[in-house]
């Protein structure tokens, strides 16, 4: 913080002698946001837009703060003006890809990217960058044989980034190809002890190629990093439950319950409602039956359209000999998913009795 404090000083004193000089206002806006005043930074780089609307650098600057921000829109809107300026600056196409993937705006996002990479052959840390941005466009589109091509690139430019490592190795265990994943994680954790992500993926090949014991202990080790991981603490209830220990499970399904999300992923598209779900197949197996009822019916009125919620809920209600709510729940997923064949049996199963 203090060093952000000189620095705005300094750039005070330049604009004391030029309160014209644009680089001067981008690098102390750059300060200011860096203190935590975002609004103010991004004022300060606007200030330098006002002076020449066409200077390059200042949109590049509030292209770059706004995504920072989280404020997608404006970066891309910011991205778009640095590119009617010069549709050949390398950073424009990066700035605009990576805003494209926050937006969902998946195609576009690997299209900008490939531009970059394009322009930037002998740029290296822009060829990584932007391969990384093409790759995660690729993998959240489920094109997953192109995404791995990409992170693979990726890895072979930077081989000494743990990140490139981790995010291979996530993608080969989404692949189901645990034997390689574990390997990626390795290579990430030997770059970086503390990696919560190599660490995480590390588990989840372990816990692909049916080595529980070992899962366990590297879900802990991202515990032991981070109390408040969810998907380690979700996780390693599944191995703790595959291991039998339901009462464990349980325990770690009720912590990620608890855990506000902060990560983008998870404030887009939280998965309570199936942590719940699988806490109540734990709750099943020590016949816990109302228990178990119980986090089914939260699992669906956190998200109405989860077929598996209401079948497990039929299930528990068949088990408790409630018939006619048994059915209801049946209709209710068949209803979201007319293909789910385990809800047909069992309707026919309760109709007949």
């Amino acid at each position: 913080m203090k060093k952000y404090q000189e620095a705005i000083q300094s750039f005070d004193k330049a604009l004391a002698i030029n309160n014209q000089h644009q680089d001067a206002l981008i690098a102390k806006g750059i300060s200011i946001f860096l203190t935590g005043k975002q609004d103010e930074g991004i004022a300060t780089v606007d200030k330098a837009i006002e002076i020449n609307n066409s200077y390059i650098d200042a949109w590049l600057a509030r292209a770059d703060l706004l995504n920072t921000a989280g404020r997608h829109e404006g970066a891309l809107a910011a991205s778009e003006k640095a590119l009617n300026i010069d549709n050949k600056n390398v950073y424009a196409w990066t700035g605009k890809s990576g805003s494209l993937v926050k937006l969902r705006r998946l195609d576009e996002a690997s299209k900008a990217a490939d531009e970059a990479i394009k322009l930037s052959p002998n740029i290296p840390s822009v060829q990584a960058n932007t391969w990384t941005v093409k790759a995660n466009a690729l993998y959240e589109s489920g094109k997953y044989e192109e995404a791995l091509l990409a992170y693979k690139k990726v890895a072979e430019l930077t081989p000494n980034a743990e990140l490139a490592w981790s995010n291979l190795s996530e993608l080969l265990n989404r692949m189901k190809k645990y034997d390689e994943a574990l390997v990626a994680a390795d290579k990430a954790i030997k770059i970086e002890s503390a990696s919560l992500s190599g660490w995480n993926q590390r588990g989840n090949a372990l816990f692909g190629l049916g080595r529980n014991l070992d899962a366990i202990a590297a879900y802990d080790k991202v515990l032991q990093l981070k109390p408040d991981y969810h998907y380690a603490l979700v996780s390693k209830g599944n191995a703790l439950s595959r291991l039998g220990k339901y009462e464990d499970a349980i325990a770690a399904y009720d912590k990620a319950i608890k855990i506000v999300p902060t990560d983008r992923p998870l404030l887009r598209q939280p998965d309570t409602y199936n942590t719940l779900n699988l806490k109540g197949n734990a709750l099943i197996q020590l016949k816990k039956y109302d228990e178990a009822l119980l986090a089914y019916q939260e699992a669906v009125k956190i998200k109405p359209d989860f077929a598996e919620g209401y079948l497990n809920q039929g299930k528990t209600l068949q088990t408790l000999q409630k018939y006619q709510e048994a059915l209801a729940a049946y209709d209710k997923a068949l209803g979201i998913n007319n293909d789910l064949s385990e809800a047909k049996t069992k309707r026919e199963e309760v109709a007949k009795s």
